[in-house]
Formats: C-alpha cells, sequence, structure tokens
C-alpha cells in the first residue's frame, strides 16, 4: 500500500513508473489508490465488530488497526481466532 501510495501521489514516482513499469493513467493510478484505501477501511471496520462480537473488546482497536495496515489477511487471521471462541 505504501508503495502504491507513493507511485499514485508523487509526481516523480508516477512519472518513473510510467516510464520502466508501465504507461497507467496518473488518474486510473489515483482512482485505484483511493480504492485501495477505502477497502482497507471498510476491513478495519469489519475486524473492530468482528473482534468485538467474538469477545476480544480490548483487542478489538488493536485488531481493526492491523487490519487497516495490512488488510484481508489480518482480517481472516481474526476470524480463525474468534471461530475457535
Amino acid at each position: 500500500m505504501a508503495a502504491f501510495g507513493v507511485v499514485a501521489c508523487s509526481p516523480k514516482a508516477t512519472q518513473f513508473y510510467r516510464r520502466h513499469v508501465r504507461d497507467t493513467s496518473p488518474i486510473l493510478l489515483r482512482a485505484g489508490f483511493a480504492a485501495a484505501v477505502a477497502l482497507h477501511v471498510l476491513e478495519a471496520r469489519a475486524a473492530y465488530r468482528t473482534a468485538r462480537a467474538g469477545g476480544l473488546t480490548r483487542s478489538a482497536p488493536l485488531w481493526g488497526a492491523q487490519t487497516l495496515a495490512v488488510g484481508f489477511p489480518s482480517l481472516l487471521a481474526l476470524r480463525r481466532v474468534t471461530r475457535g471462541r
């Protein structure tokens, strides 16, 4: 996500990416990054709610923060943890 954000938001990084990797529209890069951020926020919200519903009330904010940073692998791990409770 961090690398995607740099490529999407930094004009120099965007120019480098377009020249050496793939000639992609800067608007498309920014839209893709915005969509990825939105998805991570929704996953973090789901993780927080899943943790609270699974009885992990004290660690629910941590699960949410981890999922915000990592994405769906964290949410899947949380579901495995709460399934066993």
